[in-house]
């Protein structure tokens, strides 16, 4: 490892490009904000809010009855080391370099900063966008499971299966393929009415693009959301989240549930270089959860900060590290980042989830 190939890029520039980058492209901030930890395990803390369990009435000078304490093992683990890297040859390098020379002293200069700056963004992106494919995947499966398909290595210290109970997982009555027939609002219903007998208070339900489309083509939710003129005109049509949304509130058995669209898209490229471009959030599968905050990104702080004395540059944006560094044999310049970072489904003992083109939960 060696300074930097690209002499025009200074520590300071360096530095300014990687604390430029945010997260604002991403549900997962929100979704799991971020916890630092100090070891390479996490452990989710006790989910119990929003549950009141009656006292005991007890003689005085009596001993008061211990109430149980769950303990949730299954939502603890290990965390992941997650990273990317970008490797420009000794051929790039070279013309870069020419580039350089050519334009002397012109403001163009600039410009090639900002080529560097490509890989720059580009790493630090892929590290954000697999802890956003894992965050919704595991909000609407339940699990995640790496496989050569979808993760180019083959670790599994970070499959999890959160094992929701039978009665969390469940089958629409008619299947929302059905748009004569199909009723969501009846399946939401049942599914606030159960998490009202078991003490759980929904009030959000996550749904990608591709489902709120079909939801948005069923007849009676059409009917539902249009107002009294357009249904006896016979001019409703589909409707916008807002007239949705408004509907279910208007429904007193629903809680003032709300609908929360994810609409994000990840490529995942495979070892043999395709990739393959979707939303992680499974289509046909709706989320329910008493908060919009459903758990926590537990980090560690990257090894990689505590090294001394090594050549090339690195900073440290969020729970993230950025690299940039060259090598001299091959000649190359590397750009990488790394985090050692998960999220936790802490709400997942609390929540449903709802597969809405078959009967039965089949993921």
């Amino acid at each position: 490892m060696i300074d930097s190939n690209y002499k025009i890029l200074t520590p300071q520039d360096f530095t300014a490009m990687v604390r430029s980058l945010n997260l604002r492209n991403f549900y997962f901030p929100s979704l799991f904000p971020m916890q630092q930890t100090y070891d390479l395990t996490w452990r989710a803390v006790e989910a119990q809010r929003g549950q009141h369990i009656a006292g005991d009435f007890v003689s005085r000078g009596a001993s008061y009855p211990e109430k149980t304490r769950e303990v949730f093992s299954k939502i603890q683990g290990e965390i992941p080391k997650i990273a990317a890297k970008r490797v420009k040859g000794e051929d790039e390098i070279n013309k870069f370099n020419i580039m350089l020379r050519y334009l002397g002293n012109d403001p163009q200069k600039r410009e090639l900063i900002n080529l560097i700056f490509e890989d720059i963004d580009f790493v630090y992106n892929s590290v954000q966008s697999r802890i956003e494919w894992y965050a919704l995947q595991q909000i609407s499966k339940g699990k995640v499971s790496l496989s050569l398909d979808n993760n180019n290595s083959a670790i599994t210290e970070a499959n999890i299966d959160y094992d929701m109970e039978s009665w969390q997982k469940l089958g629409a009555a008619t299947t929302w393929t059905d748009v004569s027939n199909a009723d969501p609002f009846k399946d939401f219903r049942n599914i606030v009415e159960d998490a009202e007998d078991k003490g759980i208070s929904l009030k959000y339900v996550f749904m990608n693009k591709k489902t709120w489309s079909q939801f948005s083509m069923i007849e009676e939710v059409i009917k539902r959301c249009a107002t009294f003129e357009r249904n006896v005109t016979g001019t409703a049509y589909s409707p916008s989240l807002t007239q949705a949304n408004n509907a279910l509130k208007s429904d007193a058995t629903l809680n003032g549930l709300e609908i929360i669209l994810l609409d994000q898209k990840v490529t995942i490229e495979k070892a043999d270089g395709s990739r393959v471009t979707a939303n992680p959030f499974e289509n046909n599968v709706c989320l329910f959860s008493e908060t919009s905050t459903l758990g926590n990104t537990f980090w560690m702080r990257p090894a990689d900060m505590d090294v001394q004395g090594t050549a090339g540059y690195k900073v440290l944006n969020g729970a993230t590290v950025v690299k940039q560094y060259g090598d001299e044999e091959p000649i190359r310049e590397v750009t990488s980042a790394s985090a050692n970072a998960i999220p936790a489904w802490t709400e997942s003992t609390r929540s449903y989830l709802l597969k809405t083109n078959n009967t039965s939960w089949d993921l």
